[in-house]
């Protein structure tokens, strides 16, 4: 055997089949492998009990396999343990962008088995999130409003359920109850310890800063990322440094935004967070592009592009505001073919819904003006029709033949 760190190890093949060969002339295999799931079982609540937080996604990455095995097995032979860990293991999948990985597993369970309210509440949010970050806004309202009704007031899950009415609410166009939603997560959270208060009342301001409330959104945002800083949640104060990096773009404060950006790349990396810094990729090309450095803008969203590539199957939501952000950023002498690219991202977005981020349409608008401008009005809309009718495909190989 081979040591893999303090509490793991490598064994031959060879010593494992016979291992497994002697579990099954005793008929201990089912009760081996229970034993096997009970244990991973404990470790995950153990983690949730001390407050999980993002930095421990590598150890998730680490056992994947273990993981991956115990939910089979609870799946069969007990399925509210199995919806309790599926709800657990699913917060290493969203911020790997295994977003239908987290649907059939979180949809299989919701269909076919009969679970407690509480168990059923926390599958739904997680249900709501993969299809939210998907861009499949009618499913996740639906999950949205059925994990509201059902997850207990006063405990962690009906706050994360309210704010997340909240931002599937602002993508439906209805703001004013995204705002009721949001608030009302915020006011939830009394009962609760306070790094879990401050990543609801995180979300909450996000949601707010979606439906326009930018005030109100600095205030709660900024609360829980330095509520989180003090707690020593590296990510969590990231995401909500994001929150606030959207806002300074919106507000043209380019510098401010971009320096908030490249601190939040370097803590996603180093905690092995793909979705955060793709987020955070993103924002940083657009503070590149205002700050009139295109091609490092021009870069980055190649960078984010390649990122993209690694979540769920194509076109997913993440390759398409790439591909977009690619379009704005390319160079004057590829401004037809940034052009093409915009075409083909707009009927791209028709097809599939792309989650918004506060402030960033009036951003993209910006650049796509000054793009429109440089070709002139009719050679734009030229390009924007002859990029209409390029496949994914096309419009993936179209940007990566660009230059910076």
């Amino acid at each position: 055997m081979k040591p893999l760190g303090d509490a793991r190890f490598f064994m031959l093949e060879t010593l494992r089949e016979y291992a497994r060969e002697c579990l099954e002339i005793a008929g201990e295999v089912g009760e081996f492998n229970m034993r096997h799931a009970r244990h991973y079982m404990s470790v995950l609540e153990e983690m949730d009990r001390s407050v999980f937080t993002p930095e421990l996604l590598p150890w998730f990455g680490a056992e994947e396999d273990n993981l991956r095995a115990m939910l089979d097995r609870l799946t069969v032979e007990s399925p509210e343990d199995a919806g309790r860990a599926c709800e657990l293991i699913s917060r290493y999948w969203l911020a790997q962008g295994a977003n239908s990985e987290v649907l059939q597993r979180a949809g299989a369970l919701l269909s076919s088995a009969d679970l407690p309210p509480q168990i059923r509440a926390g599958l739904l949010i997680v249900a709501q999130l993969a299809t939210f970050f998907r861009g499949e806004f009618g499913a996740s309202a639906q999950f949205a409003e059925e994990a509201v009704h059902l997850a207990e007031p006063g405990t962690l899950r009906h706050a994360v359920a309210l704010s997340g009415a909240a931002s599937i609410a602002v993508q439906c166009g209805d703001l004013e109850a995204a705002v009721a939603y949001a608030r009302h997560a915020a006011h939830a959270v009394d009962s609760l310890d306070e790094v879990r208060r401050w990543i609801v009342l995180i979300d909450a301001g996000e949601a707010l800063a979606l439906a326009g409330h930018f005030d109100e959104a600095r205030a709660w945002t900024s609360k829980g990322r330095d509520g989180l800083r003090h707690a020593g949640s590296e990510i969590g104060a990231a995401v909500a440094s994001d929150t606030l990096a959207f806002l300074d773009l919106a507000d043209h404060n380019f510098e401010a935004a971009r320096a908030a950006f490249a601190s939040s790349i370097e803590t996603a990396q180093r905690h092995e967070h793909p979705t955060l810094e793709s987020l955070s990729l993103r924002g940083l090309g657009f503070a590149l592009l205002g700050l009139g450095r295109r091609a490092e803008a021009f870069s980055t969203f190649v960078r984010w592009l390649e990122l993209a590539d690694g979540f769920d199957p194509p076109p997913n939501t993440e390759q398409i505001a790439a591909l977009g952000a690619i379009g704005l950023s390319a160079a004057p002498p590829d401004a037809a073919a940034g052009a093409k690219l915009r075409g083909s991202v707009m009927r791209l977005r028709r097809e599939v819904m792309e989650p918004s981020l506060p402030g960033m349409l009036e951003v993209e608008e910006m650049f796509e003006r000054e793009l429109a401008d440089a070709l002139g009005a009719e050679s734009w809309a030229k390009h924007l029709s002859e990029g209409a009718d390029l496949s994914f495909e096309n419009a993936l190989a179209l940007a990566r033949s660009l230059g910076p």
